[in-house]
C-alpha cells in the first residue's frame, strides 16, 4: 500500500532566544512587596512581544525577582508567579525568558526541496489550539555542545526538538514559533550537553510513529550538512527500533493494540476485564461474589485478627474485645458519680462538687464566688511575729501598737504625732549654710538666697537679686552712662536723663516701654533707604541678589558685552550685527533659514531629522527646484521600512510621502538577510560563496 511522504526542509533564523536571554521579551508593570501578582502589564519594546510569552517560562525583575520566579498564569494584563515580590514597583521593567530546554526561533526562513509543496502553512505546533492528535509533529534538528563550551559544536551530534507552538507567521516561508526538549525520549538532551549557543541554522522534518521518527533524505536537497539528515535516524535507532519487535519473541515498552500470545508476569498490563480471567466469582466465607458486583454481608468468616481501626456499623457474632475491660469501673472514695463501663456501652464518668467550694462551669470546675472562707485558711498564714493572725476558722488580722500605727474606719494610718524623732532619717536642716536641728530655735542664717518678691527687716552682706527703693543707700553703683560713636563721645547721667537715639538717613527709631524700635525706612528716588525685590525677578539667598530665570527690560542700551547666565527672552525682533556664539542648545520653534549661498558646515557627525517624534513616521532631505513646493526628496518611508525616492514633493503638504522609486539595500549574513525588513523587492544578498540573490 501506498504511504505518505514525510516533509523536510531546512529553517534559517534570524535569532534564537534561550533561557536567560534578556533582550527576549521585555515587559513593565507594578510590583506590590510579598505578592505574586503583576499587574497593568505592557510590551517593552523589544523583538518579541508580550503577548508570545507563556505560562512556566521565567521573568526576571531587580529588585522584586532578582534570582528569577516562573511564571503560572498570564490573564491579559496580569501575570502570576509562583513566588512573592520582595519589592514594590510602579512601571517598573522586568524581563522574560524560555525555561530550560525551550527556545524560541525568530523569523526562521524555510527553504525546501525544489518541486516541494511544504509549507509552514502545513506546520501546526503540539501546544497550538488548532492541533489535531491525529496529526503529525514536526521537530526541528540542531546541533550539539557540550554544557561546559557551548559555543562549540561536537562533531556528528546533533538532537531533536519538537515544535510545540507558533508566535507568528509572516507568510507561508517565514514563521516564529517555539521549539522545546522533553524530559527523556527521543526529543531530549543527552547529557551534559545543549544547543550550540551560536547555532542559527536548524533541519525541518515531519514525524512519524508515535511523532517520533524524522524522514532520511539528502542533505543536498536542502544544502545542508549530512549530519543534520542523517542524525535523526542514529537517534531514532536507539530510542525507536529497539521498543518494539514484529512476529514471535519480546516485545518491551511498547503501546497500543497486540495480539498472540506474551509472555511475563501480566505486572505492565493494565484495564484487563473479567472476560479475560479464567473464573468469574470469588469464595469469601461461604458468600459467592461475582466479578464486578458488590457484596454488603459476609458469612462464615472465621476469626479476623485486626491491626488498626475496623468500622462496621452492624457487627454480628463474638468479640474479644469486650473480654479486655475486664471487671467494671467504679466511682471510688465518692468525688466521682457512680457509673460502670464493662466494654459493652459508652459510660460516663462525672465529678462530684458541693456547690459551696466548688461549682462546674461552661469551660470546667471554678471556684465558687466566695467559696473560700476562714475555715479554708490554715492559721499558719500568721507569721512567727502575729504581725499577720487568724485562720484556722477565724478572719485574717493585722497587729498594731496603736502608738505609730493605728486602724482607722478599716485602713492602716500613722498616728497623729506617732513619729518621734528617732524614727526620721534625719535629725536637723541645714538652710543656707546654718544647720539647724529639729526642736531648736536659730536666729542667724549665713548665706540665705532670698527669692521672694518683697524682703523686709535689716539685712547686711551679700545680695543678688531685685530691689525696691530709690538706692540712695546703695554705693559702688554707677551714675553716668558713657557712650562712644564713630566719632565723638557723650556722657548720660543715669539719675536725670535719657539715651536719645538720633537715627540717621534711612532709618527711624521708636520708644516703647524698656524697648527701643530701629527700623528702616522705603528707599526712594531721592533718598537711600531700604529696597525691595520683586520675587518674580529677583531671589535673595543669605543676603545674596540673583535674577531669577527671567529679566523684563523694556528699553536697554548696552554699549559692551552683555553676559546672560540663564534664560533671555526678547519679544520684539532682533537683529544680530555681529558673530552670535551659543555655547548651549539653540532651539528655534520657527522656521530658520540660512539665506547665505555659502555652504552649510555642520561639525556633528549624524543628523536627527523628526527629532521631537514619539512615534514611526516618514523623514527625510527635500532639494528645492523651480519653487518651495517643488523639490527632489530622499526620504525614509516608514510604512515600506524603506528608503526612497520622490519627485515634485511638496514638504509643507503633510509628514508622509509615496516613493516612486526604492534604495536598494545589500547584506552578507543571514541574519540580516533572513529578517522581514531586510526581504524588500530589488535588495541583494551576498552569500559567503559569493552567489548573488535579488529578492523580487
Amino acid at each position: 500500500m501506498a504511504s505518505n511522504r514525510l516533509n523536510y526542509g531546512k529553517v534559517i533564523a534570524s535569532a534564537v532566544y534561550a533561557n536567560g536571554s534578556n533582550s527576549f521579551i521585555r515587559i513593565t508593570g507594578d510590583y506590590v512587596i510579598g505578592s505574586p501578582t503583576i499587574t497593568n502589564v505592557v510590551d517593552g519594546g523589544q523583538p518579541v512581544n508580550f503577548s508570545e510569552a507563556l505560562i512556566g517560562q521565567q521573568l526576571v525583575q531587580g529588585a522584586a525577582f532578582p534570582s528569577g520566579t516562573t511564571i503560572t498564569n498570564i490573564v491579559g494584563t496580569t501575570i502570576t508567579v509562583n513566588s512573592n515580590s520582595a519589592a514594590a514597583g510602579t512601571l517598573t521593567s522586568g524581563r522574560i525568558s524560555p525555561p530550560v530546554g525551550q527556545y524560541y526561533i525568530s523569523s526562521g526562513s524555510l527553504s525546501i526541496p525544489n518541486n516541494s509543496a511544504f509549507r509552514y502553512t502545513d506546520v501546526t505546533g503540539s501546544d497550538d489550539a488548532s492541533f489535531l492528535a491525529s496529526s503529525n509533529t514536526y521537530a526541528l534538528v540542531l546541533p550539539l555542545a557540550t554544557t561546559a563550551a557551548p559555543g562549540s559544536p561536537v562533531t556528528g551530534d546533533y538532537a531533536q526538538l519538537k515544535i510545540t507552538k507558533f508566535g507568528s507567521r509572516t507568510n507561508n516561508v517565514d514563521a516564529s514559533f517555539y521549539i522545546s526538549a522533553s524530559v527523556d525520549g527521543i526529543n531530549a538532551f543527552p547529557a551534559s550537553t545543549t544547543m550550540v549557543s551560536t547555532n542559527t541554522t536548524f533541519a525541518i522534518a515531519e514525524q512519524s510513529f508515535s511523532q517520533s521518527i524524522s524522514p532520511i533524505y539528502s542533505s543536498g536537497d536542502i544544502a545542508i550538512s549530512p549530519g543534520y539528515a542523517l542524525s535523526p535516524y542514529g537517534i531514532a535507532a536507539d530510542s525507536v527500533f529497539e521498543s518494539f519487535s514484529t512476529g514471535s519473541g519480546v516485545a518491551t515498552g511498547g503501546s497500543g493494540s497486540f495480539s498472540g500470545s506474551f509472555q511475563g508476569d501480566g505486572s505492565k498490563l493494565t484495564r484487563v476485564t473479567a472476560s479475560k480471567i479464567p473464573f468469574d466469582s470469588l469464595m469469601l466465607g461461604t458468600d459467592s461474589i461475582e466479578l464486578g458486583t458488590t457484596a454488603s454481608n459476609i458469612t462464615g468468616v472465621g476469626d479476623i485478627t485486626a491491626t488498626g481501626t475496623i468500622t462496621a456499623p452492624n457487627f454480628v457474632g463474638t468479640s474479644s474485645y469486650a473480654t479486655k475491660v475486664g471487671s467494671s469501673i467504679t466511682q471510688g472514695d465518692g468525688s466521682i458519680a457512680t457509673f460502670s463501663y464493662d466494654g459493652s456501652a459508652d459510660a460516663t464518668v462525672a465529678v462530684n462538687i458541693n456547690g459551696t467550694t466548688l461549682n462546674k462551669a461552661v469551660t470546667g470546675l471554678e471556684v465558687r464566688a466566695s467559696g473560700i472562707t476562714p475555715v479554708q485558711l490554715s492559721s499558719s498564714v500568721s507569721d512567727a511575729t502575729n504581725a499577720i493572725f487568724g485562720g484556722g476558722g477565724t478572719a485574717l488580722g493585722v497587729q498594731v501598737d496603736g502608738t505609730t500605727i493605728e486602724i482607722v474606719g478599716g485602713n492602716l494610718q500613722v498616728k497623729t504625732g506617732g513619729l518621734p524623732t528617732s524614727s526620721l532619717a534625719t535629725s536637723s536642716f541645714t538652710i543656707g549654710t546654718t544647720v539647724i536641728g529639729l526642736g531648736t530655735t536659730t536666729s542667724t542664717i549665713n548665706k540665705l538666697q532670698l527669692t521672694a518678691t518683697t524682703a523686709s527687716g535689716d539685712f547686711s552682706g551679700s545680695f543678688s537679686g531685685s530691689f525696691e527703693g530709690n538706692g540712695s543707700k546703695l554705693t559702688g553703683i554707677a551714675t553716668n552712662l558713657n557712650t562712644a560713636g564713630g566719632t565723638g563721645t557723650g556722657t548720660v547721667a543715669l539719675a536725670s536723663q535719657a539715651l536719645l537715639l538720633e537715627p540717621g538717613t534711612g532709618m527711624a527709631t521708636t520708644a516703647t516701654g524698656q524697648k527701643i524700635t530701629i527700623t528702616g525706612l522705603d528707599a526712594t528716588t531721592s533718598t537711600r533707604g531700604v529696597a525691595s525685590f520683586d520675587s518674580n525677578d529677583f531671589a535673595v539667598t543669605a543676603g545674596a541678589v540673583s535674577f531669577n530665570n527671567f529679566l523684563t527690560i523694556p528699553t536697554a542700551s548696552i554699549g559692551n558685552n552683555l553676559i546672560v547666565g540663564g534664560d533671555l527672552t526678547v519679544g520684539n525682533d532682533q537683529t544680530i550685527g555681529r558673530d552670535l556664539l551659543v555655547t548651549r542648545n539653540l532651539t528655534v520653534q520657527g522656521t530658520a533659514s540660512f539665506q547665505h549661498q555659502d555652504n552649510l558646515d555642520v561639525a556633528d557627525r549624524f543628523i536627527r531629522l523628526a527629532s521631537g517624534s514619539t512615534a514611526n513616521g516618514d523623514g527625510g532631505i527635500a532639494v528645492q527646484q523651480t519653487g518651495p513646493a517643488d523639490t527632489e526628496l530622499y526620504a525614509w518611508d516608514a510604512v515600506q521600512a524603506r528608503w526612497g525616492f520622490t519627485s515634485s514633493f511638496n514638504p509643507g503638504s503633510g509628514a508622509t510621502f509615496t516613493p516612486t522609486q526604492y534604495v536598494t539595500a545589500i547584506a552578507d549574513n543571514n541574519s540580516l538577510s533572513g529578517s522581514v525588513r531586510f526581504q524588500k523587492a530589488g535588495n541583494m544578498y551576498v552569500d559567503t560563496a559569493g552567489e548573488i540573490y535579488i529578492y523580487s
